[in-house]
């Protein structure tokens, strides 16, 4: 897996993922991102939960991390979207990551995607998973260079 740092997303046809920190259930401001929004009723971030938007060509997956999460625990949320939604992964995927997200949660997130990329049944199958692919490259959207902390997570 390759790493890149993107700065915005304009005209992107992809998987965009998209972790979101834990809202109230009863709050009446939905979740925004990239003109998509997702009502609070539906989703508002619970940890361990998804959901998944599909506007014009970009599939949007939201991921809930809770109001407060740790290192291993953010790492097993990723593995399990790596590992759960490969249907949905394709040659571009970006991992948009919130303001509030520090370089130890991103290195959980890029190592859980890495882990979920495992595949215990490897010999049996010819089916690999789309991170793994030659031409496959995640996309970091942020303001912040991560160069480093992604090298470290992969």
């Amino acid at each position: 897996m390759k790493t890149i740092q993107v700065k915005d997303i304009n005209n992107f046809e992809g998987t965009i993922i998209v972790p979101v920190f834990e809202t109230t259930a009863h709050n009446v401001i939905p979740i925004t991102f990239d003109d998509v929004e997702v009502s609070s009723r539906v989703f508002y971030g619970k940890k361990d939960s998804s959901y998944l938007v599909e506007s014009k060509a970009t599939t949007y997956l939201f991921v809930g991390l809770g109001k407060e999460i740790d290192y291993k625990s953010l790492k097993t949320i990723f593995r399990r979207v790596a590992a759960n939604s490969k249907d949905i992964f394709g040659k571009s995927v970006v991992l948009a990551l919130p303001k509030e997200f520090t370089s130890e949660q991103l290195e959980a997130s890029i190592s859980g995607l890495v882990l979920g990329t495992y595949n215990l049944g490897h010999y049996k199958k010819q089916f690999t998973h789309p991170f793994l692919g030659p031409e496959f490259e995640l996309q970091i959207l942020s303001e912040n260079n991560y160069k480093e902390v992604t090298e470290r997570a992969i």
